[in-house]
């Protein structure tokens, strides 16, 4: 019969160990994220250029804009790039969203220690500190011995 050792567990299994960690959920549910973050392509309008000679996927990017299923306002154009191309170009006037999904929601600080949140700070230079102390705390219980 084997005899059973007991190993001490990794330092991050630590009783007193702390675990913090910063979730950013995207925002996905508010229509009007663009005017909450203050996004330039909300304020200004933007375009977007598809070489649809060229390139399959602006084949597809066109035909979807085209189609009305996006949601936005758009005029359409032609353009010539540089190297002689002609584009076909989509101006979208300011006022609406665009195609980028924004974060509106405010990040989330968090201290867990045991499997338990312990705390939830405001401000990111709050939970450094936070770190900074605790790590202090440790590096002086090992000095100690």
């Amino acid at each position: 019969m084997a005899l059973l050792r007991r190993v001490a567990p990794p330092a991050w299994l630590d009783r007193d160990a702390r675990v913090y960690r910063v979730k950013m959920p995207p925002d996905i549910t508010i229509v009007a994220a663009c005017e909450d973050v203050g996004c330039d392509q909300y304020r200004k309008g933007w375009v977007t250029t598809c070489d649809e000679l060229g390139d399959p996927m602006a084949v597809r990017v066109a035909m979807l804009i085209r189609s009305g299923a996006t949601g936005r306002d758009f005029t359409e154009g032609r353009g010539t790039l540089d190297d002689g191309r002609v584009v076909t170009v989509f101006r979208f006037p300011a006022g609406q969203r665009c195609f980028q999904e924004h974060r509106t929601r405010p990040g989330r600080l968090l201290v867990h220690q045991r499997g338990h949140l312990i705390r939830e700070h405001v401000r990111l230079a709050d939970l450094a500190e936070d770190y900074t102390e605790h790590a202090g705390l440790i590096t002086g219980e090992r000095q100690k011995g």
